[in-house]
């Protein structure tokens, strides 16, 4: 993978000012065009949720990482390092500590490598969501097969008088 070009993030012919609501949003598509992996587990988060919902005063890509001089975690330059990442988070979350820094943004619930824990509690909550619309599913049709048949019953027994 190379590095993108001036043009890749901000266009040919135009530079889009990059404090407007609407470089906030696109960013994250311009971003998650290459980094396809990142942008799904971005989107998982409350930053990300609250975007597709339009809000475009939220983290996004480059409030995290940077914009011109983006590095892998591994540089301790990096905005994402271990050394920086907590000023990085202070910059939006005045009150973040080293606790608030162990977050993993980038963490993917359906792979065990990012956790056993977040993956079994993902699976758990899947098994607890089919559980309940099954049972409710189940308990919705038993209630119309009960009403329908009442309201055949009474039917018949309306019949039965007029006779």
């Amino acid at each position: 993978m190379t590095a993108p070009g001036c043009t890749d993030c901000h266009g040919t012919h135009t530079i889009a000012d990059p404090k407007t609501p609407k470089w906030q949003v696109d960013v994250i598509r311009e971003c998650g065009g290459c980094h396809t992996q990142y942008i799904k587990t971005y989107r998982d988060t409350y930053h990300g949720q609250v975007t597709d919902l339009g809000y475009s005063v939220v983290a996004t890509c480059s409030s995290c990482h940077g914009s011109h001089e983006v590095l892998p975690k591994s540089n301790p330059l990096s905005k994402v390092s271990d050394e920086r990442i907590l000023s990085t988070c202070q910059a939006c979350h005045a009150k973040a500590n080293a606790n608030f820094v162990q977050f993993q943004p980038h963490a993917n619930k359906y792979s065990k490598e990012s956790g056993l824990i977040l993956y079994y509690t993902t699976k758990a909550m899947q098994l607890l969501l089919a559980g309940v619309f099954a049972f409710f599913g189940l308990h919705t049709i038993l209630w119309l097969y009960r009403g329908l048949a009442e309201m055949r019953k009474r039917r018949g027994e309306g019949n039965e008088e007029k006779h």
